[in-house]
């Protein structure tokens, strides 16, 4: 963030930041405290399950799930989001899970086909083949919340959902 804050020294419209869906919460706390100290930076938040266009000028920086394959964009790994998959307590009960890596008999909440290029999507197409795919979103809140009404199973970052009592870990980390 101090590189950021240096970047933009003097910059007179909003720092734009592009975060996927779901994740803009979390991130909050590092924001007031980037803020704090560099009260002369506004910042906009762009939370959106679509890869924002840097070049475009939609945003400054972008956080991503996916790998990007621009040579323009400058690229830094700073961290990794684990995902797991979770459903409901009601849709355990009705639903055993014997064999967290066999998905045969169960309905499985899947990903747009706009997200197709994110790990979880290459995880679902290479793992779920027996699983019945009830319905395919293209927001992370939506697919934890479709989760935790009893849908089905949903590939979910761990971030937004451990410790949660609505969503129960199925397996470990994929």
């Amino acid at each position: 963030l101090t590189a950021i804050a240096a970047a933009a020294t003097g910059q007179t419209r909003p720092l734009r930041l592009s975060v996927p869906t779901g994740l803009a919460p979390l991130l909050a706390p590092a924001l007031v405290t980037f803020q704090d100290r560099n009260p002369h930076l506004s910042v906009e938040v762009l939370a959106t399950s679509q890869p924002s266009d840097i070049a475009a000028g939609v945003a400054d920086i972008a956080l991503r799930l996916a790998p990007t394959a621009d040579p323009a964009l400058v690229v830094r790994t700073i961290g990794q989001v684990g995902l797991s998959l979770y459903a409901s307590p009601a849709y355990l009960r009705a639903h055993p899970v014997a064999d967290p890596f066999s998905f045969a008999g169960h309905r499985l909440i899947g990903l747009h086909p706009d997200l197709g290029t994110t790990p979880a999507a290459h995880w679902i197409n290479r793992h779920a083949g027996a699983a019945t795919v009830v319905m395919r979103l293209s927001q992370m809140a939506e697919l934890r919340a479709t989760a935790a009404s009893g849908a089905g199973l949903a590939l979910l970052p761990c971030i937004l959902t451990d410790g949660a009592c609505d969503l129960i870990r199925v397996m470990p980390g994929v």
